[in-house]
């Protein structure tokens, strides 16, 4: 009886073993890497306004910009290349040109407390490759 036991105990662990890695198997699908990407952050300027440039190939494609008067925060495309632009505030305030035709330019502006800082990143991507993100920079409302 022990060694029946034993037998359907290493038949159930098989069993679920082959499960396991066919489930595995059948959720893979191959990765899309995201585009390529470098981002150049301009300085904060004096009112806390800064703009990160989106450049692929070291031609700029995009931007996200951060406007301290009127606390608007901005995306810019500036090439039709199948991606959009993404920019996100720290507020959980975000705005991007997806499906809009570039050039294009898409604002979110909203009264903000004063004299806050607050950080800021810029996205390019698309709903297949994903998004390729920049590190975080400060602004100020």
């Amino acid at each position: 009886m022990k060694t029946s036991l034993r037998k359907r105990a290493v038949s159930v662990l098989a069993t679920t073993a082959v499960l396991a890695g066919t489930a595995m198997t059948m959720g893979a699908s191959s990765a899309s890497a995201a585009p390529s990407a470098d981002f150049s952050a301009q300085p904060m300027q004096s009112d806390g306004s800064r703009s990160i440039y989106v450049k692929r190939n070291g031609k700029v494609v995009g931007a996200g910009k951060w406007i301290a008067n009127g606390d608007i925060l901005r995306a810019e495309d500036e090439e039709s290349d199948g991606y959009y632009i993404t920019a996100v505030l720290s507020t959980g305030r975000d705005v991007n040109t997806k499906g809009r035709p570039a050039p294009s330019k898409v604002d979110d502006a909203g009264n903000l407390p004063e004299d806050k800082t607050y950080t800021m990143f810029v996205c390019i991507g698309n709903d297949s490759t994903g998004l390729h993100c920049s590190g975080n920079y400060s602004v100020r409302s």
